[in-house]
């Protein structure tokens, strides 16, 4: 996600139905312990629709998703 204001004002932009792409960078690790809780806690139920997947360097897949729905 990149935004300023951080993952609430990502939500309420959600929520207002300014968002209609989201994507998704997965990289090859697992934080366990040391990570951080749930990326998309503050968003409301968002149906998604998969555009396109590019897969980069050292493994690491970025998926990138249209907003079919938002459930408010």
């Amino acid at each position: 996600m990149r935004t300023l204001g951080g993952r609430p004002l990502v939500g309420r932009f959600v929520r207002l139905g300014l968002v209609d792409r989201i994507r998704v960078v997965v990289f090859p690790a697992v934080w366990g312990a040391t990570g951080e809780g749930p990326v998309f806690s503050e968003l409301p139920d968002v149906e998604l629709s998969l555009a396109r997947t590019t897969v980069m360097d050292e493994g690491i897949v970025l998926l990138d998703y249209r907003v079919a729905r938002v459930h408010a």
